[in-house]
């Protein structure tokens, strides 16, 4: 009996110790469980910065998130805490943030404590690699979200509509009128029913705070020139406010009297520049629509709803009443590749076209010359860094009362760029003077600039007025002369390097090509049309979509790995801040390209190119 008894009890101390053990076990398990998606997400990467301060680089933290009542009905946190965002300061920087997630991500949470807003973010999810990338800003938690299993019966499409974004829907954002400054915004599509209000900012700057929506339409009058973030919110009953959107706009409150816009398109054919370029490069630039016109191709778009793939011409119309300033074109699914490339895109069906704009400053007028391509090969540092998507400028200073050239900007890639240029043997050259040292030096950064005088005296003008400038190889920056230059570590050829001059390298205005003599080697395929970009009124447009209503999308057309994501005009650095830019107050150095040191051969070269084309362009 008494056996019987102790048997029993051994039993049930045997099954609980069993308990114990399985509950610690379980516990253990979900313990490294937890571990591992804490590792998983202290191992996000910040893959690029929008932004031109490298000193202000926001860091990743891991942080406690537990205020799960912000988060929509529908949806799930996949980590138990989030990601913050941070460089200790409340400047707006954004960053790609590239992350592993074994978990099908539907949605990314954006949390915004200092400002007390939530926004659902643009993303990808490659679901093959279980990689997570987005696009943050600083200041925000990252909190990755998937579809509740909870939840029985409650469609994506109910999710998208409950976060009051339609991917589908073609007016999110639809700039009506944009003329002297008064700006008129249609955004019935996120207007449902609440309490609505924005904010305005010029760049960094705030300019309106919490404006009640009492309507489906923003009008507003802005005083001064430059782009404006116009950020829309709901407000919450509860917790934080949810940014519904935001966008940049262009506005021009004083726009130039129809005397001086004469002018200067008189101004940019004149002074219409030819592009040289080497003879491996596949490229040229073509017109902005055409680029979008192939229903062949697709382009992935990051929406606030993940990534979708849409035709080309779907894609052109959408983006123009969808201008995110966070949405980005996406290239890369996994580093080093581009699918769903254009790189194959038939341009051949297409004309060769360059745009041009004008802006006016303190002591005179700038004339960007804009250059598109389908497709940037990135020849000097090989197919990793190659992207759909590539936009170029040149600009031109001119005096206010004469119309007189100045001086010639040549930007290279982005504006931390370090650019050299070398002999044809790769040895160094000290050529650029700046304003700090007297001793020339072989670098510059972001972009140099000329006098045009001294481009007329060194025969890199013809006509007196048409600027000769070299075109980088598969990165087509324009260079002042055709050589072989350094970019970072890597060769980077421009304009004709070698010693067979011929028609195929070049593309000329056809104003100028309208004068050639009888006996030029040119034919109309050496031909670009020359068109007018009035950026002074941009807007999304009608059923008829011109080039001028896909500039209003504000968000990043040209997707890098590594790198800056780049945005098209009016989004760049010198229609931002045309002041700081030609001051050259927006970088730490002043560079201006000299013809000292410049080796014999070089020079011999490119006196070839300018006879070469006297000879196939003026009348004598």
């Amino acid at each position: 009996m008494k056996i019987k008894q102790r048997s029993k009890k051994f039993c049930r101390i045997f099954v609980i110790l069993i308990i114990l053990i399985s509950m610690f076990g379980v516990n253990v398990m979900a313990d490294e469980e937890k571990n591992e998606l804490e590792i998983e997400l202290s191992e996000a990467k910040i893959q690029s910065v929008m932004s031109d301060d490298e000193k202000n680089i926001p860091e990743l933290e891991v942080v406690k998130f537990d205020e799960t009542n912000i988060i929509e009905s529908g949806y799930k946190q996949i980590f138990e805490k989030g990601l913050q965002v941070s460089n200790g300061s409340n400047d707006r920087i954004l960053v790609r943030v590239e992350l592993d997630v074994e978990e099908d991500v539907d949605a990314v949470l954006g949390v915004n404590y200092e400002e007390e807003y939530i926004e659902y973010l643009p993303f990808n999810y490659d679901k093959e690699n279980t990689k997570l990338s987005l696009t943050a800003e600083n200041g925000t938690v990252i909190i990755p979200l998937s579809y509740s299993e909870e939840i029985e019966g409650i469609s994506q499409s109910n999710l998208v509509k409950s976060m009051e974004v339609e991917a589908d829907n073609e007016f999110n954002f639809n700039i009506i009128s944009n003329y002297n400054g008064i700006v008129n915004i249609d955004i019935s599509s996120l207007y449902v029913s609440g309490n609505y209000y924005y904010k305005i900012y010029n760049d960094d700057d705030l300019v309106k705070d919490n404006t009640s929506l009492t309507n489906q339409t923003i009008q507003e009058k802005l005083y001064k020139r430059g782009v404006y973030r116009f950020e829309i919110y709901k407000k919450n009953s509860f917790w934080f406010d949810t940014k519904l959107w935001e966008q940049e706009v262009y506005v021009e409150p004083n726009p130039l009297s129809e005397n001086i816009k004469n002018k200067l398109d008189e101004v940019a054919n004149e002074y219409a520049p030819i592009l040289t370029m080497t003879e491996e490069e596949v490229y040229r630039p073509i017109k902005l629509y055409d680029i979008l016109d192939n229903p062949n191709y697709e382009i992935a778009l990051n929406t606030k709803e993940g990534t979708e793939k849409l035709a080309l011409p779907v894609l052109r119309d959408y983006m123009r009443y969808n201008g995110y300033s966070k949405a980005l074109l996406e290239g890369h699914w996994g580093l080093g590749t581009v699918s769903d490339s254009l790189k194959d895109l038939p341009i051949s069906m297409y004309e060769t076209q360059v745009y041009y704009t004008y802006m006016e400053i303190e002591d005179g007028y700038i004339i960007n010359y804009h250059f598109f391509y389908n497709f940037d090969p990135k020849t000097a540092l090989g197919s990793v860094s190659a992207h759909n998507m590539d936009r170029e400028q040149l600009s031109i200073t001119f005096d206010k009362t004469t119309f007189e050239p100045e001086y010639i900007y040549y930007p290279q890639h982005l504006l931390t760029s370090k650019m050299e240029l070398r002999s044809d043997s790769g040895d160094i050259v000290n050529n650029i003077m700046t304003n700090s040292s007297s001793e020339l030096k072989s670098s510059w950064t972001g972009y140099v600039k000329l006098h045009f005088d001294d481009a007329k005296l060194n025969n890199l003008v013809i006509d007196d007025t048409h600027l000769i400038i070299a075109i980088a190889e598969g990165g087509h920056a324009p260079f002042p002369l055709s050589a072989m230059y350094k970019y970072g570590l890597f060769d980077e050829p421009a304009g004709i390097t070698g010693n067979d001059i011929n028609s195929e390298s070049f593309f000329v205005p056809k104003e100028l090509y309208d004068k050639k003599p009888d006996s030029s080697e040119f034919t109309t395929e050496n031909i670009y049309n020359l068109s007018l970009l009035p950026i002074d009124e941009i807007v999304s447009g009608d059923s008829v979509v011109e080039d001028i209503n896909l500039l209003a999308f504000s968000g990043y057309w040209v997707d890098l790995v590594g790198l800056n994501n780049e945005k098209f005009p009016p989004f760049i650095d010198i229609m931002r801040n045309p002041e700081g830019y030609i001051s050259e107050s927006i970088k730490e150095e002043s560079h201006t390209f000299t013809f000292e040191n410049i080796p014999d051969s070089i020079i011999a070269r490119n006196n070839e190119i300018k006879g070469y084309l006297d000879d196939n362009l003026i009348k004598y």
